[in-house]
């Protein structure tokens, strides 16, 4: 059965980015075709994200509850001085009752990117809305929502990089609006699609290609990784 889940995991480990691709390209079609999908394909990934997260704890605590050698990790608690390299590290003494290692170490693989991505993403959606009572003409509802849901399709640490090469993106959108259509108002929209696109392909790229280096090691933010 641990062979089973282990081939299950990898299966599901090139299914992820397969539809990750995909609904960047519905997120494409829906702002081509002026579709408002957007809220629909962000509580998709959401549900895709969460069920693979939660099929990696499950596995993870099959395989090691089933092998001889790793059978005691599912039921001894973190010692509290223990040294992980993790935002939770602070918080371990927490994780000091049975079961506690297995539940850090399921949070801290499998769950921390998630809730790290939905909280920023949450955050930035927060500021969007802020601009938008203060400005209402400054974003559109839908650019507030195309923008939620590309910073949770760049995961965390991806979504460090996303939101600085979107705006910088929207900017230069901006100028050549300006410039040769004499058109005032941006839209953030296709900046952030564009963007998310571009890291998504570059991760497809790396990972292809061992000779080119993802966007994270890329910018020196490999730590953040440990996060």
């Amino acid at each position: 059965m641990a062979t089973m889940l282990i081939r299950l995991a990898s299966i599901l480990a090139v299914l992820s980015p397969m539809i990750e691709g995909v609904i960047i390209a519905a997120a494409i079609y829906a702002l081509v075709r002026t579709e408002a999908w957007f809220k629909t394909l962000t509580v998709i990934f959401l549900c895709w994200s969460v069920a693979y997260a939660a099929f990696l704890t499950i596995g993870q605590y099959l395989v090691w509850s089933m092998d001889p050698f790793l059978h005691a990790l599912v039921f001894v608690p973190v010692a509290p001085q223990g040294v992980v390299p993790s935002a939770l590290v602070p918080l371990l003494s927490l994780f000091h009752f049975p079961h506690g290692y297995f539940i850090f170490y399921a949070l801290d693989h499998f769950w921390m990117p998630l809730i790290v991505a939905l909280v920023l993403a949450g955050l930035f959606y927060g500021v969007l809305r802020a601009l938008r009572r203060w400005r209402r003409d400054i974003f559109s509802v839908q650019e507030m929502e195309i923008g939620f849901l590309c910073a949770l399709l760049s995961g965390w640490p991806g979504i460090v990089i996303l939101i600085p090469l979107a705006l910088l993106s929207a900017l230069l959108f901006s100028i050549v609006r300006l410039v040769w259509m004499h058109e005032e108002r941006s839209s953030l929209a296709a900046p952030f699609i564009a963007a998310t696109a571009f890291l998504f392909a570059w991760k497809v790229a790396s990972a292809s290609y061992p000779i080119i280096p993802d966007p994270i090691s890329f910018m020196h933010l490999s730590a953040l990784r440990s996060f």
